[in-house]
């Protein structure tokens, strides 16, 4: 008896053998970079629901922990300008619009998945299969969807990055800027065309 046991340790533990393949997709160039403004990190849920009168419902479920991450491209539209009143000089930033790193991240080793079939169903594996292809699209959807969530995160990183450069530049100190202020492009309204400016005080 304990010569089986022994017989399947030697085949579980020792001539079990588990092999990862990469092959190289595409390698591009990101055009100036991109500064990488916030992380959001949340529990993702789906569900597939596969019903008929006659066979029942298979419910597919499947839940993630997804790591949606985003940006703001360096060399796309930044613009800085220096706003003074009586007692304050502030540094404000228009940085480009937010926007989600796409193919969202998530991590399968925590991967869930749970399954129920009808009655008269044998279709488990094959909705499944179906539940899982659309993980990564609709994770696509939700990021752009979060982009609202991370924008005061971005607003914070973005003022970070700014101070920081201003100070290795040597043009940060308290007599030359009191505060640093960011904006996004999609919260500053365009001006109408062949409207005048009038100077500012």
């Amino acid at each position: 008896m304990e010569g089986a046991k022994g017989l399947v340790r030697h085949f579980t533990a020792k001539n079990i053998t588990t092999t990862f393949h990469s092959k190289l997709v595409s390698l591009k160039h990101t055009n100036g970079g991109r500064l990488v403004v916030a992380e959001l990190e949340s529990v993702e849920e789906f569900r597939r629901e596969a019903s008929s009168s006659i066979l029942g419902t298979t419910v597919s479920e499947a839940r993630a922990s997804a790591v949606f991450e985003f940006f703001v491209p360096m060399d796309d539209g930044w613009d800085i300008d220096i706003k003074e009143s009586d007692d304050l000089r502030a540094c404000v930033v228009v940085a480009p619009m937010i926007k989600p790193t796409l193919p969202v991240a998530f991590r399968s080793d925590e991967l869930e998945l749970r399954s129920s079939e009808g009655w008269a169903r044998w279709d488990e594996q094959e909705e499944m299969a179906s539940l899982l292809a659309q993980i990564t699209p609709e994770l696509n959807r939700r990021a752009v969807k979060n982009v609202a969530s991370a924008r005061e995160t971005a607003r914070k990183s973005i003022k970070d990055f700014v101070r920081t450069w201003l100070l290795e530049s040597n043009q940060w100190s308290d007599d030359r800027f009191s505060v640093i202020e960011i904006k996004f492009a999609d919260e500053v309204e365009e001006e109408p065309p062949n409207s005048e400016v009038s100077p500012q005080l």
